[in-house]
């Protein structure tokens, strides 16, 4: 039995209370929302498939409530795409929140389910605990469904990608075909680490599938550090009990790179990776000119998504301008050149200032440590006309 409070404590004390304590109770309440169950307990799921368990918040309150958020720290629990937020409830009003659990091993697997109520501080905390089981998931056979139906089934029926070095990435492909009669159509193909284990195909779904037919779904590894990771893909489908959950799994390995990472080194005509002065040949004219190198000195693409020049406000002398073939992605040892042009209308000798974002080039980039680039502008037109 279990005891939950709603507080503002940090994520991590539900799982504490969940572990230690030895009282429940029912509902919990916070700002005024009442929230049943406090602790979602989805017991055994079979391997495989998903259960779906609500929770309901009732408005205690004279006045309005609005919910303002609902967010859970497991990838084993989420809440479904169902849920509109903010939710506003009227006084004595209710409303639902459906969460669904995927089981990815079979041992006891817990989360946190965080309600935020506007106007409060912190969140209100719901437990979430689930199983994973060996029980045989429903074929549509077990369940008396009718012949001539559509039914898929995966190849393979769970992808371990083993072990790449971090950062990088790798594909498998999972051939989901239709073993049934009549055509189906898959819905949704998702996962529950994306960021991790990435999905496409071609089409994209929704598509319908006929008898016999064979829909190709990649599925990209892409290990952001050191660690072991896991996911399910979900395949959803338009026919009861035909969704499948295809487990996937991978481990990161050290990074095989140095730096792992683009990096921006600038040079400019001046010799120099903080300036440019520029003056016409010879000292006579009214146009001057100067180049800005750009190089990748990284072990990752380096995109160049912008050079953008900040004149001085008044521009009463002349103007800086930038030619380059932009935006660009330079691959690691490589170089772009930038040509600066001063086109002045009298005799001038123009500054930058920093302060104020005047006379200035920002070379807006992807990498981390520097993405905002800035070169100071100078010339110096003292016998324009």
């Amino acid at each position: 039995m279990f005891t939950i409070a709603a507080c503002g404590a940090p994520v991590g004390t539900m799982k504490d209370a969940i572990d230690s304590a030895e009282e429940s109770t029912e509902t919990i309440q916070f700002g005024g929302v009442v929230m049943s169950p406090s602790v979602i307990d989805f017991e055994g799921v079979p391997m495989g498939s998903s259960a779906t368990e609500t929770l309901t918040l009732t408005n205690s309150n004279s006045t309005e409530a609005m919910v303002t958020t609902a967010s859970i720290d497991s990838e084993r629990f989420v809440v479904a795409d169902s849920v509109a937020l903010p939710i506003t409830l009227d006084a004595e009003d209710s409303a639902t929140i459906e969460v669904t659990y995927t089981p990815s091993r079979m041992d006891v697997q817990d989360g946190i389910l965080s309600i935020g109520v506007a106007g409060q501080v912190g969140y209100a905390e719901i437990g979430l605990l689930g199983l994973g089981t060996d029980e045989e998931v429903p074929t549509p056979s077990d369940t008396g469904s009718e012949t001539g139906s559509g039914a898929i089934s995966a190849n393979p029926a769970s992808i371990d990608f083993g072990a790449i070095p971090a950062m990088s990435s790798t594909r498998e492909t999972i051939e989901i075909t239709n073993t049934g009669e009549a055509d189906i159509t898959i819905t949704e193909v998702t996962s529950t680490y994306a960021s991790v284990f990435s999905t496409d195909s071609d089409p994209i779904p929704p598509v319908t599938i006929t008898a016999g037919s064979v829909l190709a779904i990649d599925v990209t590894f892409t290990p952001p550090s050191e660690a072991e990771y896991e996911a399910v893909i979900d395949v959803r489908t338009d026919t009861a009990g035909e969704d499948l959950q295809i487990e996937v799994s991978g481990k990161g390995n050290p990074p095989d790179c140095d730096v792992c990472a683009p990096r921006l080194e600038v040079m400019s005509s001046s010799g120099t990776s903080t300036s440019l002065d520029i003056a016409p040949a010879f000292g006579f004219g009214c146009t001057a000119n100067g180049t800005i190198t750009l190089e990748n000195t990284g072990d990752m693409d380096l995109d160049v998504t912008a050079v953008n020049v900040n004149n001085d406000w008044l521009g009463l002398f002349g103007t800086f301008s930038a030619t380059w073939t932009g935006p660009l992605v330079l691959a690691p040892g490589g170089v772009s050149v930038v040509a600066i042009d001063y086109i002045a209308t009298t005799f001038a000798i123009e500054s930058s200032d920093l302060a104020t974002d005047q006379n200035v080039v920002h070379i807006l980039s992807n990498d981390p440590t520097r993405p905002d680039w800035v070169i100071e502008l100078s010339a110096s037109v003292p016998f324009c006309g």
